[in-house]
């Protein structure tokens, strides 16, 4: 049985406008480059055609590829339910929307050995002006109440190890809105090495964010309730 390098984790909800360009360049990009690498797919719950269009790239991959179709339940609970199924020594995070380009993530891979964890940076972020102002409430937030300076907390372009993801899971609960920036702050707070590393964004090309204005504004209220708690929660002393 080869061995499992690297397992990408990537949720979808109705992405099928563009979904294919991203499963495209996974498999030709990452999947046909690296061996033991798979994509896990978490379908959730779309409403469109985006769960057709990965059984139909499940099929003629079988062994690069799985999908897994799950009542909707957020952003967040796909990743947990992908997370609880890596198997691989390497875990790579990665949103569907094709906003942050497959391609670079090979500026993560090949500095992979120099930290803990690898993340992507969105110095020239295209996103609405309600979206960059909530990442900077963020940023301030983790500055102030952990002392953490991360640039780009909850950037959905991530590698780390399966090792650290053991280490930071026990930190984090089921119903975690965002536990990609959790991941980040917990590793951060924990003093494990952390590497951002500038990527490209690029405007939505296709489909709509399921979190608009308001609903935005209420879910990063929770989110901060929620950072809030798990500082209680966290050691004083660093891991070592």
């Amino acid at each position: 049985m080869a061995e499992k390098i690297l397992d990408i984790i990537m949720p979808v909800y109705n992405e099928a406008a563009s979904i294919q360009q991203p499963l495209s360049e996974i498999v030709s990009r990452i999947l046909n480059v690296i061996p033991g690498s798979r994509l896990l797919a978490i379908d959730d719950g779309s409403r469109d055609d985006s769960g057709r269009i990965l059984d139909a790239w499940e099929k003629d991959h079988p062994s690069q590829m799985k999908v897994f179709h799950k009542v909707n339940s957020g952003h967040g609970d796909s990743l947990l339910y992908g997370l609880q199924r890596a198997e691989a020594e390497w875990i790579f995070l990665l949103d569907s929307d094709n906003q942050i380009a497959v391609g670079q993530f090979l500026k993560l891979w090949e500095r992979r050995r120099q930290a803990n964890l690898l993340m992507g940076r969105r110095a020239r972020r295209q996103d609405p002006q309600l979206r960059i102002w909530l990442t900077g409430l963020i940023r301030a937030f983790l500055r102030f109440y952990f002392g953490a300076n991360i640039y780009d907390a909850n950037v959905p372009f991530k590698l780390f190890k399966r090792s650290l993801w053991e280490k930071v899971k026990i930190f984090i609960p089921p119903d975690t809105l965002a536990p990609s920036l959790f991941l980040a702050v917990i590793a951060k707070k924990l003093e494990y090495s952390l590497l951002e590393t500038e990527v490209e964004h690029s405007p939505r090309k296709a489909g709509t964010s399921s979190l608009k204005k308001f609903k935005l504004f209420r879910f990063c209220l929770k989110a901060l309730r929620q950072l809030l708690a798990l500082r209680m929660t966290l050691p004083s002393t660093s891991r070592k």
